[in-house]
């Protein structure tokens, strides 16, 4: 596959989890919503209004959200019950659906750091930077970055190990003085 195809398709994925992001985003939003609903904080119209527009949204989306169970293609059960019955909302509903949601994302936020690996590698760290704008996790650094520090580490391991050594003759010396 030549480079550029390759740069489609990171775009592609690049714009897969900005627009599952969005989207999370606004299922939170929605959840939010059903809870001042049912404290009477907005009116009904108003939260019919906005459950209408969430599951246009959804609906835009659904592929990602469909499922195998005993060999019938169905929708998650989680997030679209909270979708079109909010009424029968519970905090286990809430917790399924966000754990499929982060799932989804972490998915594709994996499939977007091997594209941007594999651009990298055709490229240039830059360049690919500038197609998938993927940002290594600050807790996850990448191989190279651990090398360059266990050859740090390494190094003043060795500059103390040579110094000790120096230093053991004149400090045998003074440790048989003190005796």
């Amino acid at each position: 596959m030549d480079l550029v195809n390759r740069k489609r398709i990171a775009l592609e994925q690049r714009r897969n989890v900005d627009q599952l992001v969005v989207l999370f985003e606004e299922f939170q939003r929605y959840i939010e919503n059903i809870h001042r609903a049912s404290k009477g904080e907005i009116s009904q119209q108003d939260f019919l209004r906005i459950m209408a527009a969430f599951n246009l949204r959804l609906e835009d989306q659904e592929y990602r959200f469909r499922e195998w169970d005993e060999g019938r293609d169905i929708l998650n059960y989680a997030i679209f019950t909270l979708a079109r019955n909010p009424e029968q909302y519970s905090d286990e509903l809430l917790i399924l659906a966000t754990v499929k949601f982060e799932h989804l994302l972490e998915k594709e936020r994996e499939e977007l750091e091997a594209l941007h690996e594999e651009l990298a590698l055709y490229t240039s760290e830059t360049d690919a930077q500038s197609v998938t704008h993927f940002e290594p996790a600050a807790s996850s650094p990448s191989m190279t970055q651990k090398v360059e520090v266990a050859d740090q580490l390494m190094e003043k391991a060795f500059k103390w190990g040579n110094r000790v050594v120096q230093i053991a003759p004149w400090l045998e010396k003074m440790l048989q003085h003190f005796q």
